[in-house]
């Protein structure tokens, strides 16, 4: 034909449906890289904590509080992970209450939403008060290792110094035991 028929338009369609098949093919690759990033970010997240009996530190942070026996098995699960786990419980312990958290509390407990909804939606929203609660875990986790912790110092007494911290971090970094020598009238824990 004289380069207006049938056949010559032939090439140009199948060069658009190559193109169009190369397109979804890289929106797939690109699909699934993206997965398999986000996979491997997330398994390399959890492979940098320690761990004890096969679960993760951040496993046995959140157990402290999960069963009546929570606690022995959890301080039992840091000191078997030693000087391990403080980076962990340094980071856990360095992490402050975001505005955000403090917010959705405010509004959850005091406007006693929180019946209303269902648990994985209340844990799943951002929360200053689980986040304190995290931190004190982490300086009375961080007392139990002993010695091994010795890392932990610097941050203990960061808390110490912080005068935007809260009395209770603040009690639990002491020891427990809340005395700050009536120097700031706080409760004791």
């Amino acid at each position: 034909m004289n380069g207006h028929g049938a056949k010559d338009q032939e090439p140009v369609r199948g060069f658009f449906r190559a193109d169009l098949l190369a397109v979804r093919l890289n929106r797939k690759c690109a699909c699934s890289f993206a997965l398999l990033a986000t996979g491997l970010l997330s398994f390399v997240a959890c492979a940098a904590e320690p761990n004890y009996e096969g679960k993760s530190a951040s496993f046995w942070l959140d157990h402290i509080d999960a069963s009546p026996n929570g606690m022995n098995e959890t301080v039992k699960a840091f000191k078997a992970m030693g000087s391990n786990a403080v980076p962990f419980l340094i980071k856990t312990l360095e992490r402050k209450p975001s505005k955000l958290g403090e917010v959705v509390d405010e509004k959850l407990y005091q406007d006693d939403l929180e019946r209303h909804l269902p648990k994985g939606v209340v844990r799943a929203l951002p929360s200053a008060m689980r986040v304190e609660d995290r931190r004190e875990h982490a300086a009375f986790l961080i007392s139990q290792i002993g010695p091994d912790a010795a890392a932990a110092i610097p941050a203990l007494m960061a808390v110490l110094t912080d005068q935007t911290e809260g009395w209770r971090i603040e009690a639990e970094v002491r020891g427990g035991t809340g005395s700050d020598g009536g120097e700031t009238g706080r409760p004791s824990a």
